[in-house]
């Protein structure tokens, strides 16, 4: 079964050949079809249907037609043009001049101003999933002429969002005789873009690559579109993969913004200290991209992630430290449990972190010297010859069990972060208050943002906006 949905307008019938949108002897719109309607059996053989004539007198005509007509006299607005009965006299005549059953033809009150995007938005969202309810039928149709033009682009939106492409169509009527097919094709890429837009600011590249059809970004490097390059460049420096988002940025010509053009250059964003002296490059843009993804992610109230990808930056951050004095191999064997090896790590804590090893020895009961302990790798951080590593690792040291200087008073940053990755705690805006569970992060993540002193914001935050530019072109 073929079903025709239509929204109408003062020019849906004809009187007498004409069409009436404006006053009919001093009547309004609404007055007029509400006299036609009472006189409608001395007058229904100078009515005929508009608009809709070449979709309903056809051999295949839709078996079911659903009208949405405006009654707006309970709202605060004009109700002049209202097409509440007009609607009944389309009905009538429907099934007195076209033979359709009465039961055949439904009558749907659009209960909102008829020029109010939001409110339109939502009515036909729930009006198209009751009508996907209630109906068996093969292909909707939907009339793209009649009613508002914001009637008709919250229709064609919401069909959009609710029905499957294959069970849906939109034909447009021109002078009563000729139908035309609209393309959705365009009209689908600007919806899915603005989808996409939308996700992009909340680090939802993934379900945005869907929306925009960006199959194989490993490959996107390859390719000479910009936007493409653009777009997995960030989403690659989001996840951590350095080495692809360095891939994609080389491939890019004439670069203005100065997160692309420091990331080409493999110039930092903070003064490093002498860092970049310890430390490739790649890991410290890995680094701080960790950072910057916490930043990104609490300013959009993603809390939950901002302190996921908070800890991901201060345990590479412990790690790199730690690899940078031992080595790879002298550090796995440090792990095992290798007793030389073991012996080494002893006397250069001792040697390097005395003062903070007795007051944990003091403080905590069978303290062990564990290479793999978090708070071991803050204390050899605290005792770093690099100031950076040394202020970043004394903000970090208070919230971390087990250091010499933690307090319950202040919060544990890694206890916080077990229990959102293990437990699922889902923090809110209310948890970042004072006494809440969360109630230090904010304080803790912006004081460590502060040491390394960017000089250009958030990347994540820029190129977003770079991104949104470049998919609206």
């Amino acid at each position: 079964m073929k079903i025709l949905l239509a929204n109408i307008g003062n020019r849906n019938i004809t009187f007498r050949n004409k069409t009436h949108n404006s006053k009919v002897n001093e009547l309004t719109f609404r007055d007029w079809t509400q006299d036609i309607l009472k006189r409608y059996e001395q007058l229904k053989h100078d009515l005929d249907i508009n608009i809709i004539n070449p979709l309903v007198d056809r051999e295949d005509r839709p078996a079911k037609i659903i009208l949405f007509y405006s009654d707006q006299s309970k709202l605060n607005t004009r109700t002049d043009q209202d097409t509440i009965f007009e609607a009944q006299l389309l009905k009538n005549i429907l099934h007195d001049k076209y033979s359709y059953p009465k039961d055949s033809i439904q009558l749907i009150h659009v209960n909102c101003k008829v020029i109010d995007n939001g409110a339109l938005t939502s009515f036909y969202r729930k009006s198209l999933f009751e009508i996907k309810r209630n109906n068996q039928y093969d292909r909707l149709t939907i009339c793209d002429a009649g009613g508002t033009a914001q009637q008709k682009m919250a229709l064609k939106i919401m069909a959009e969002f609710v029905l499957d492409e294959a069970e849906y169509e939109v034909k447009y009527v021109e002078r009563n005789k000729w139908i035309s097919v609209v393309n959705l094709d365009e009209y689908r890429g600007v919806i899915s873009t603005e989808q996409a837009i939308k996700l992009i600011h909340h680090g939802q590249y993934t379900a945005a690559s869907e929306l925009l059809d960006y199959q194989a970004i490993d490959l996107f490097h390859l390719t000479n579109e910009w936007k493409k390059k653009v777009y997995a460049h960030v989403y690659f420096r989001y996840i951590g993969n350095t080495k692809m988002a360095q891939q994609n940025v080389m491939g890019l010509r004439r670069i203005k913004n100065v997160h692309l053009k420091n990331y080409k250059q493999k110039m930092l964003d903070f003064e490093s200290k002498g860092l970049e002296k310890v430390w490739s490059m790649e890991k410290l843009f890995k680094l701080t991209d960790y950072l910057h993804k916490a930043e990104f992610l609490f300013q959009i109230g993603q809390y939950s992630h901002s302190v996921l990808s908070f800890a991901q930056f201060y345990e590479y951050l412990l790690d790199q430290n730690l690899l940078s004095i031992f080595g790879k191999k002298k550090l796995k064997k440090i792990n095992a449990g290798n007793e030389v090896t073991l012996s080494e790590f002893r006397k250069y804590l001792v040697d390097n972190c005395k003062r903070e090893i007795e007051v944990c020895e003091g403080r905590y009961e069978d303290y062990t010297l564990v290479g793999n302990s978090l708070a071991i790798k803050c204390i050899i951080a605290k005792n770093s010859k690099l100031e950076i590593i040394r202020k970043v690792a004394g903000l970090l040291s208070v919230h971390i069990d087990y250091t010499d200087d933690a307090s319950d008073e202040y919060g544990y940053i890694n206890k916080l972060r077990n229990k959102v990755a293990h437990n699922g705690l889902f923090l809110t805006q209310s948890d970042m208050r004072d006494g809440q569970v969360a109630s230090f992060y904010e304080e803790l993540l912006l004081s460590v943002i502060k040491v390394f002193q960017f000089r250009n914001g958030n990347p994540f935050t820029d190129l977003n906006t770079i991104i949104e530019q470049l998919l609206r072109q």
